[in-house]
């Protein structure tokens, strides 16, 4: 069977080798549900921090803390509930 020429003539105009507009893929559900995130454009990065210096902050925190006694719940001390 011979093949023929993707022509289509109308108003005299010629459209030649166009495919039909593709369709779009239906989204996943994952897809969908990141598709708000998948949109965000980053325009700006910080550099991080040397270790040097996060390592001083980690320690600033750590003596700003208050002190325990043995005889508090340290479970309490770390869940927040700073007794």
């Amino acid at each position: 069977m011979p093949q023929l020429p993707l022509q289509v003539e109308q108003d005299g105009l010629r459209d030649t080798d166009t495919p039909p507009p593709a369709k779009k893929a239906k989204l996943t559900a994952m897809e969908e549900i990141f598709q708000d995130e998948d949109d965000v454009m980053v325009t700006h990065v910080e550099p991080p921090l040397p270790v040097r210096l996060r390592i001083q902050q980690e320690i600033l925190k750590f003596k700003c803390m208050p002190k325990l006694k043995s005889t508090d719940d340290v479970i309490v001390f770390w869940g927040g509930g700073i007794i």
